[in-house]
């Protein structure tokens, strides 16, 4: 099923992304994919990438989850502050996400994570 409206794609990604849904999670991305740190270091060209990465990921850290802390929607892009949680205990990583979407499908991520210190 192909997701139309930008905010129902993201959804979907969190929500794949908490059932640790590796497949899932990157079946949302576009083939040709494009995930960028800010400034534009490329970490991902691929949906194959993605779900590589978030099989390893999910497995290191099966307590890992997100929440969504705030949300902006303009046109085709969702950007949303989110909360990382490693374990249960752990202090959150803070990310910044820039997705754009078209045609039900995640084509560029750009972000910026803060980790926290100590």
């Amino acid at each position: 099923m192909t997701l139309v409206d930008p905010e129902a794609v993201i959804d979907a990604l969190v929500k794949a992304y908490n059932a640790h849904d590796a497949r899932g999670f990157a079946g949302l991305f576009a083939e040709d994919v494009v995930v960028r740190r800010y400034h534009g270091e490329v970490v991902q060209r691929s949906r194959a990438e993605i779900e590589q990465h978030y099989v390893k990921t999910f497995a290191e850290f099966p307590e890992n989850r997100t929440e969504v802390v705030n949300r902006i929607t303009v046109s085709n892009c969702v950007i949303d502050h989110e909360r990382v949680f490693r374990t249960n205990t752990s202090q959150p990583i803070e990310v910044a996400a820039i997705y754009t979407i078209s045609e039900g499908r995640i084509t560029h991520l750009d972000f910026v994570s803060v980790v926290p210190v100590g």
